[in-house]
């Protein structure tokens, strides 16, 4: 069998060439020469992948990575939900919101019946109109002026009561004239008859004046017997008898002065009298009349109350009413708001293991929650501040509550916006660190390693 010929690569047609310089010509391309040039190529890729390796491991050790904690949140207002209550409590008349509802500041949310509220603060305002009469007229009496000067608002509201102060007043000024008048004339009377008894005392000294002078010529005349002792004894009886008459007069004098005194004294009794009796009663219908205005105040409180309003612009959290006429009791909570305006923070649930890599004024990345977070991007925020204990979930787990202090209120990203309120399920990428590619890789060989040379 004869071998096969060699395959030779025939030059081209042509001259020949002259060799240059010590270039030795080119040998032919044979079969025998391919195993010399595969072991060239491994050799040259061998060599590129030991770069390419160096390469990387030179990247990674210089690349870093940041490092976070996750934590799931939500966005709670930083301001505290507001439980709108009643003090008295009372029957549910309407209804105006709904759970979920938006509200502003001022907003009726619930309205309980008036009826009897109403009712009592009409009693109230027609006892103090009343009153603020009877003061008015008691004023006038005790000042002694000839008419009252009522209130502008009660003539205009209440004519018919100002009418019928105005005839009481009268009436009692009418009494207090005539007993005035009567005890005057209980006075001229009693100066009349003491007129009189000074007068009769006077004629009897004047004629007893007239019989001692008889007796005494009747005593002259009786020493020289002229005349006889019995007409002498009749003089004796008259002047005694005047001056009988004349003692009684004055002790009926003396009386009528007596009475006199009295009289004027009930005269200036009678006018203290309507004045104190007019004071007391104006001192009581004061003291009256300031109770029923505390009274009204809080009847008109309650019943600017029995509409209960939105202290502040919010969200309809919970509704503790379903249905008119229900009855709320004094001081239960009708309606819980949460805060729609104002700053909004991230409350987050930071695992307990992350804790201590943790600190306030870290940066976070605040994403939605969910699958397709990404399409709405991230808010940038910082940790306000750490809980100081841990906390228990509704799974019975641990955590520290982390409050995430947010810079706005909304995610932009690509042209779409979410705004954020309070209740939006987040998640909280807390930055604790960097580290390089090549620490990430080797860091749970090396810390097992670490652990494993501490074992006995």
């Amino acid at each position: 069998m004869k071998p096969l010929p060699l395959l030779t690569r025939k030059p081209a047609a042509g001259p020949a060439l002259p060799l240059a310089g010590a270039t030795a010509p080119a040998l032919p391309f044979t079969a025998a020469t391919a195993p010399e040039t595969e072991g060239r190529f491994g050799d040259g890729l061998f060599a590129v992948g030991i770069a390419a390796f160096l390469a990387a491991v030179g990247w990674a050790s210089v690349a870093e990575l940041n490092v976070s904690s996750s934590a799931p949140g939500d966005v709670v207002p930083l301001a505290y939900n507001q439980s709108v209550q009643h003090f008295e409590g009372g029957i549910v008349r309407d209804i105006l919101v709904q759970e979920g509802d938006s509200v502003k500041a001022g907003q009726v949310l619930v309205e309980l019946d008036q009826t009897k509220t109403r009712a009592d603060l009409e009693e109230l305002r027609l006892r103090l109109g009343s009153l603020s009469a009877d003061i008015a007229r008691l004023e006038a009496e005790v000042a002694r002026r000839d008419s009252i000067d009522f209130p502008d608002r009660l003539s205009r509201e209440r004519p018919d009561l100002v009418a019928q102060t105005r005839d009481l007043f009268r009436a009692r000024r009418d009494r207090l004239a005539s007993d005035l008048d009567i005890q005057r004339q209980d006075i001229v009377q009693r100066e009349q008859q003491m007129a009189a008894i000074r007068a009769r005392i006077a004629g009897s000294q004047v004629a007893q004046g007239l019989i001692r002078e008889q007796l005494s010529i009747s005593e002259s005349l009786l020493k020289r017997e002229i005349t006889n002792r019995m007409k002498h004894l009749e003089l004796l009886r008259d002047d005694a008898r005047i001056t009988g008459s004349i003692a009684e007069d004055r002790a009926t004098l003396a009386q009528a002065e007596a009475a006199l005194a009295e009289a004027r004294s009930k005269l200036v009794w009678i006018g203290r009298k309507y004045e104190e009796e007019g004071r007391n009663a104006l001192d009581e219908a004061r003291r009256n009349h300031s109770e029923l205005s505390q009274r009204l105040t809080r009847y008109q409180d309650s019943l600017d109350r029995s509409s209960m309003r939105a202290p502040m612009d919010g969200i309809v959290k919970t509704l503790a009413v379903s249905t008119k006429g229900a009855v709320v009791k004094a001081g239960e909570t009708v309606v819980e708001l949460v805060p729609r305006d104002g700053n909004l923070v991230v409350d987050a649930r930071l695992p307990v293991q992350d804790i201590g890599y943790v600190r306030a004024d870290q940066p976070v990345v605040v994403t939605l929650a969910g699958s397709d977070a990404s399409r709405f991007g991230h808010i940038e925020g910082r940790v306000r501040t750490i809980s100081p204990d841990t906390l228990l979930d509704a799974n019975k787990q641990s955590y520290y509550k982390v409050r995430v202090e947010l810079p706005v209120t909304r995610f932009d990203y690509g042209g779409k916006t979410y705004e954020l309120f309070p209740g939006v399920r987040v998640t909280c990428s807390i930055l604790t660190g960097r580290r390089t590619i090549l620490d990430y890789v080797f860091s749970p060989v090396l810390n097992g390693l670490q652990h494993a040379m501490q074992e006995r």
